[in-house]
């Protein structure tokens, strides 16, 4: 149970790093402020964190499922 609020924890904090870094860069192309490169750059680091999004929401729902399934095991003894 610690477990799963660790990392619900840390998948709150990546959504968020996520978002805001997504909205930079649609700002920044937006207003032309910034150079392509740099963009490319960005846009890497946002792929980053969605796959870490991503693997995060997959490791709660098995750390749930496990939680779960030792629950029903302790209820059938």
């Amino acid at each position: 149970m610690i477990i799963t609020k660790k990392l619900s924890i840390l998948l709150f904090f990546l959504c968020i790093t996520y978002k805001s870094n997504t909205e930079d860069i649609y700002l920044k192309k937006r207003s032309g402020r910034v150079s392509e490169s740099s963009i490319d750059t960005k846009q890497q680091i946002g792929n980053h964190y969605k796959k870490s999004l991503t693997d995060s929401a997959n490791l709660i729902a098995l750390e749930s499922k496990h939680i779960k399934n030792v629950a029903e095991k302790t209820e059938q003894l």
